[in-house]
Order: C-alpha cells, then sequence, then structure tokens
C-alpha cells in the first residue's frame, strides 16, 4: 500500500479514526494560521510601499520647491 493510501485507510478502528481527524484538524489549523500570517505580511507590504509612495512624492515636490 503506498503512504498517501494509507493516510487515507483509516478503517473501522475508533481510536485510528480519530488519530487521522486529529491530523487532519492540526493540518488544517496550521494552513489557516500560515494563510493568515501571509495575508498579514501582505497588508503590512502593501502599507509599505504606500507610505514610500507619499515620500517619494514629498521629496519630488521639495525638489520642484528648491528649483523654481
Amino acid at each position: 500500500m503506498l503512504p498517501s493510501q494509507r493516510a487515507l485507510d483509516v478503517t473501522s478502528d475508533p481510536t485510528r479514526k480519530m488519530s487521522s481527524l486529529k491530523q487532519a484538524q492540526k493540518l488544517l489549523q496550521d494552513l489557516l494560521f500560515q494563510n493568515s500570517t501571509t495575508c498579514e505580511t501582505g497588508k503590512v507590504e502593501q502599507q509599505r510601499n504606500e507610505t514610500g509612495k507619499v515620500e517619494q512624492q514629498r521629496n519630488e515636490e521639495n525638489r520642484e520647491k528648491e528649483t523654481a
């Protein structure tokens, strides 16, 4: 039996079934946490980019004032 098939074969043994369900639940929780962390990181990165654009615009305006 292949490892992937073995992972899906929970048989009728309640203990083994519960163990497999707990493993699946843990995996889903880990993936959900990873996804939310990635999402938050993306939001922070987007905010930094927007802040950088504002600073760049201010710098350009200051240069224009200096040359005028």
